[in-house]
């Protein structure tokens, strides 16, 4: 049954052929392409496969740590979690081809690619986990933030680490997650020390450290998300919207954790440099997603950003049919204002990732042959995988 469309198929690419319509090589690229989207599914069944068996594998060892937790020390479930690193690392490296795979200058396939940054996230997980075990017991952590703050570092290196052996959206998350949680555990310590540890309710000076702790986690926060989308614009993440939407989204929660009026007025602020940035962005050559992710969670921010303030404005009297329509306003209006800034910024936009390079100027026509060449077909694409060719 399975030669029948393969049979009808070849017909149908003789005639053509027959016809003048296409040439025999053409017919033969066309045949390859036909024939490696049907072998595609495979390779999606094996990813899903790998993720499934790491998965079970990584459940194994939370039941086993679940039933078996309390009755070993705490040093030793340090070391359990310790043992899982290399196992989870040297399982990435596998899937990602091997060694060679990870040297720089290499390209491996996507699929691997996401398999093996996967395994090396989570090696940073267990990597963070084993610390903060072990530093709990070292560390009175009743009233300090430090074994999160060592175990947020640690996750962080080897995320990064994993990263810049193989760069894939797992491992940026992985990273962007770390940081996440060392910046606002750092912040909210550091204040908490600053401010003389008051935790008195009826001591005059605890609403004033409590706002202090507050607005310097959400600043640290919002002032990491900068970073991340200022590292996807000078290009050292290579899933630049990934990067931008996780910055913005880090901003976003930075702005609102801020004390009422100037968490309103944070989100406008940052709706305002997402709008430039995408401003900015799109002049750029090589571009990406970046500029379009910029956009998006611009209109998101000023969407929730403007009901808010005048909520606050409004000491709460405006109803809620008054904020819905407040909002639904402001969201058509930012969206309108999205379209122009993107129409307006339009500069050279970047080709998609695996699409043919631009060709070069045409120099002199070469002299017209008698027999005509067949033009060269272009890289076979799977359309679902830029990054994998046929």
């Amino acid at each position: 049954m399975a030669e029948e469309p393969r049979g009808a198929r070849g017909e149908a690419l003789d005639r053509l052929v027959a016809e003048g319509v296409i040439t025999r090589e053409q017919a033969a690229a066309v045949g390859a392409a036909l024939e490696g989207a049907e072998a595609r599914p495979q390779v999606r069944w094996a990813e899903a496969v790998g993720y499934v068996g790491g998965a079970l594998v990584l459940a194994a060892v939370a039941v086993f740590m679940a039933t078996a937790w309390d009755a070993i020390t705490p040093t030793a479930r340090a070391l359990l979690l310790a043992a899982l690193v290399p196992v989870l690392a040297a399982a990435g490296t596998v899937m990602a081809g091997g060694p060679r795979a990870l040297r720089p200058g290499t390209e491996p396939p996507a699929v691997r690619r996401r398999i093996g940054g996967t395994l090396f996230a989570l090696a940073a997980v267990a990597a963070s986990l084993a610390v903060g075990v072990w530093a709990e017991e070292l560390v009175d952590s009743h009233d300090s933030l430090t074994p999160q703050i060592a175990a947020s570092a640690v996750g962080l290196a080897a995320a990064a680490a994993g990263y810049a052996a193989l760069r894939s959206a797992p491992g940026a998350v992985a990273a962007w997650g770390m940081s996440a949680f060392l910046v606002g555990s750092s912040a909210w310590e550091s204040a908490y020390r600053i401010t003389g540890a008051v935790q008195d309710y009826e001591d005059p000076g605890y609403a004033a450290a409590q706002d202090a702790m507050v607005n310097t986690t959400g600043l640290a926060l919002a002032a990491l998300g900068a970073v991340w989308i200022g590292l996807a614009f000078a290009g050292a993440v290579r899933e630049r919207g990934t990067a931008v939407g996780l910055g913005a989204a880090t901003a976003f929660a930075g702005a609102e954790f801020l004390t009422e009026p100037f968490n309103h007025l944070g989100v406008l602020v940052l709706a305002a440099a997402l709008f430039a940035c995408h401003v900015l962005w799109r002049s750029r050559a090589g571009a990406g997603r970046g500029p379009g992710a910029a956009l998006v969670f611009g209109i998101i921010a000023v969407t929730a950003g403007v009901p808010q303030l005048v909520w606050y404005l409004t000491d709460g009297e405006m109803s809620a049919a008054g904020v819905l329509l407040v909002a639904g306003a402001v969201l058509l209006l930012s969206s309108w204002l999205g379209l122009r800034l993107h129409r307006a910024s339009g500069g050279p936009a970047a080709p998609d990732e695996g699409a043919p390079a631009p060709q070069a100027s045409p120099g002199p026509p070469p002299p017209p042959s008698e027999e005509p060449t067949a033009p060269e077909p272009p890289p076979l694409v799977d359309p679902r995988d830029p990054d994998d060719r046929l």
